[in-house]
């Protein structure tokens, strides 16, 4: 057989590599499921990508942890397109975890190095961590493709059979509001993901007018969420599980009148167009900004060769937050630029068209 090293260290740290140009990213776990103190049990798929061997009778491989190593059974058979589960009933040794995070990693009897191995934060008891494998469009370069490969929390685990993973992701939906209970338009809520290496800033987006938020299509974990207007921020820490919205809410530790603003002076004092969402996008997408002053505003859209080929607004506009969507017709896939004007202030964002 031929030697095959997976190396899938890196939990909810994604890793890409282009369809095109480089080899897959290759896995062998694909799910774990554990309590506390415990590995419950681990599924192993033979991915596609790995070369046809026929079935591999796992007996004499080994699993190993911080805390031990288990020995697998023989007689537990991985086929090329089946799932086998290991757990307890099918090994004998130290099946055991660490508290909160671990490094997992199955090896073969024949050589040395782990032939799959993954770094965990673990989830709730009734949880698993599954593998996700999608193929993006990259937004820098619309031919090309990116292979993304991360681990989530599942709140409906699937041991033995296919995951899920077209409802992996989670969503984080809330309220800001002051001391005084009253909504706060206008703040910025900033979801980071913590990753095994540090963190992971999926997406940022702004209270509507009743102090309202909604984060969604997030990598489900555990999750850093701050809400912020100016010099006054507040932060939560939240788990995300796939298939499930997460609610918070958040005290802002300030009052004022209406809108729960102390004075108008906290709002930004400048233009801001925010990155539009979704982004790449095929059919329409959501352009937010921000106006700092009442004025003449113009917002179009042009290719990457400078001419336009959409006006959004033209017209006067109250000052504060403001957005719209944006439905292109007859346009070809490809880069373009949102642009908006406004009392001698400008600013740019690039979107990803793909039809």
């Amino acid at each position: 057989m031929r030697r095959v090293l997976l190396e899938v260290i890196v939990l909810f740290l994604l890793r890409s590599a282009s369809v095109f140009s480089n080899p897959y990213i290759l896995t062998l776990i694909n799910e774990v499921q554990s309590s506390p103190d415990s590995l419950e049990a681990i599924e192993l798929h033979w991915t596609p990508e790995l070369p046809d061997v026929g079935n591999i009778d796992l007996g004499g491989w080994f699993v190993t942890t911080s805390m031990g190593t288990a020995y697998i059974v023989p007689g537990v058979v991985l086929s090329p397109t089946g799932y086998v589960v290991i757990n307890s009933s099918n090994t004998y040794g130290e099946f055991s975890l660490n508290d909160s995070i671990e490094t997992i990693s199955i090896h073969s009897s024949d050589f040395p190095d782990p032939f799959d191995s993954i770094s965990v934060f673990l989830p709730p008891e009734g949880k698993s961590v599954s593998l996700c494998n999608e193929f993006l469009v990259d937004p820098n370069d619309p031919w090309s493709i990116n292979q993304v490969v991360y681990f989530y929390w599942d709140s409906s685990p699937t041991m033995g059979y296919e995951n899920d993973d077209q409802h992996s992701r989670g969503v984080v939906k809330g309220m800001v509001r002051d001391r005084n209970n009253q909504p706060v338009s206008g703040a910025l809520i900033v979801a980071l993901f913590r990753n095994f290496s540090g963190w992971f800033k999926p997406d940022s987006v702004i209270t509507d007018s009743d102090g309202q938020f909604e984060v969604d299509k997030l990598i489900p974990g555990p999750y850093r969420l701050t809400a912020q207007i100016d010099t006054l921020s507040d932060t939560l820490w939240v788990d995300v599980f796939s298939r499930e919205t997460t609610s918070v809410v958040f005290p802002l530790p300030f009052s004022g009148a209406s809108g729960g603003y102390a004075s108008s002076s906290i709002l930004p004092q400048r233009l801001l167009l925010f990155p539009n969402y979704p982004n790449p996008f095929n059919s329409s997408t959501k352009i937010r900004y921000f106006l700092p002053r009442s004025g003449l505003v113009r917002l179009a859209i042009y290719d990457i060769l400078g001419r336009r080929v959409a006006t959004l607004f033209t017209g006067f506009q109250n000052a504060g937050y403001k957005s719209l969507s944006w439905e292109p017709k007859g346009l070809f896939s490809g880069i373009y630029l949102c642009r908006i004007w406004t009392l001698g202030e400008e600013a740019t964002q690039k979107i990803v068209l793909l039809q």
